[in-house]
């Protein structure tokens, strides 16, 4: 798997300034990239052009030599299986037990009239299942999500992604609506599954602290602009201070 994007830019109408700025990068499979940068620097709208929740104002993105920022239809949605994203605020139903807010996973994989009445293949509870082994929540199968703490359901959500059988994972901050011990947590599990799976992460953050404990890779946007990209090892204060200037 590689993600190369080439000269990307977005504009916002009425705005006189690029949310994103002339962004070149390469990602290959397997990284775990957390991007830095502060409220309004185009961390958010990084992540929404890559799944194409929102079209770039000029330049291209390539997933494995396809070029994706054209696409429509079914071409689109066929994309969108290789990426899940895992939001701030879980993005689960609170009305659904557990086991069914893991199996939205699945929608791109089924009809109109499975998703309309719910018949989810005997195989996906059986993958929706695992998933939930994975991520320490076996016996949450037929819990109502309300009743679930912030780190739980944020689990689930993880769940969620990974019955989807992703190639990348898209983070918009993540766990920054969790306790920092708890933050730590839901951090280290995304990078066992990083390790163990090779699906690549490309993590929103607000924490310099998490970004260089658990990344191979970051990323520091401001003001649009890549201004720093390397090895954790290689932010030091100064490149810190681009970041947050």
């Amino acid at each position: 798997m590689q993600l190369i994007i080439e000269n990307l830019k977005k504009h916002y109408d009425k705005k006189e300034t690029f949310a994103l700025n002339n962004i070149n990068l390469d990602i290959h499979q397997g990284e775990f990239i957390s991007i830095l940068g502060l409220s309004g620097s185009g961390k958010s709208t990084f992540i929404r052009c890559i799944n194409r929740l929102i079209d770039p104002t000029e330049g291209k993105i390539y997933f494995e030599g396809q070029e994706i920022t054209k696409l429509k239809g079914e071409a689109l949605r066929l994309y969108r299986r290789n990426l899940a994203m895992i939001f701030q605020h879980y993005n689960l139903i609170p009305r659904m037990k557990v086991l069914t807010n893991v199996l939205v996973g699945r929608f791109g994989y089924l009809s109109p009239l499975q998703i309309l009445f719910k018949k989810f293949p005997q195989e996906d509870l059986l993958k929706a299942k695992e998933a939930l082994k994975k991520v320490g929540l076996s016996s949450f199968v037929e819990r109502p999500i309300k009743t679930l703490s912030g780190g739980q359901q944020q689990r689930v959500g993880i769940a969620r992604a990974l019955i989807q059988e992703p190639k990348i994972i898209l983070g918009d901050e993540p766990v920054s609506s969790l306790d920092p011990v708890t933050a730590k947590e839901v951090m280290l599990l995304l990078k066992e599954i990083n390790e163990k799976e090779k699906i690549t992460m490309i993590i929103n953050l607000h924490s310099v602290e998490l970004a260089k404990v658990f990344s191979k890779r970051i990323i520091g946007l401001n003001g649009g602009n890549i201004v720093f990209d390397g090895p954790p090892s290689a932010l030091d204060e100064a490149e810190i201070n681009r970041i947050y200037r």
